[in-house]
């Protein structure tokens, strides 16, 4: 019975921590490009630098961090059909020019 308090002490103890972690964002954003047998490799290249390119825009960037909370959240995947998707970055937390730029590199740099 003690180690159930003492269990129940440390997962109270945690709780709160656990609720700062999450922050609010002013829009969560799912990237999704169509890679399918439509495309061919320069027009999916076009498409991704589109991306990066309009990320670090300074209107862009001024209106991410300009929110209310001044942050988004993004994902970006590629997909070719129902069953064939793949994630190039999982959710990220833009929050200042330096995690943009971070954002912007990742994605220039993915295969």
């Amino acid at each position: 019975m003690r180690w159930l308090l003492g269990l129940l002490a440390a997962f109270v103890a945690v709780l709160p921590v656990a609720a700062q972690e999450k922050k609010e964002v002013d829009l969560a954003l799912v990237l999704a490009i169509d890679i399918s047998g439509s495309i061919d490799p320069d027009e999916a290249r076009l498409q991704r630098q589109g991306y990066v390119d309009a990320f670090r825009d300074p209107v862009i960037v001024k209106a991410i961090l300009g929110g209310n909370h001044g942050r988004i959240v993004v994902a970006y995947f590629e997909w070719s059909d129902a069953w064939v998707q793949k994630l190039l970055i999982d959710w990220t937390l833009l929050d200042s020019e330096a995690t943009i730029k971070a954002f912007t590199d990742r994605l220039d740099a993915a295969p």
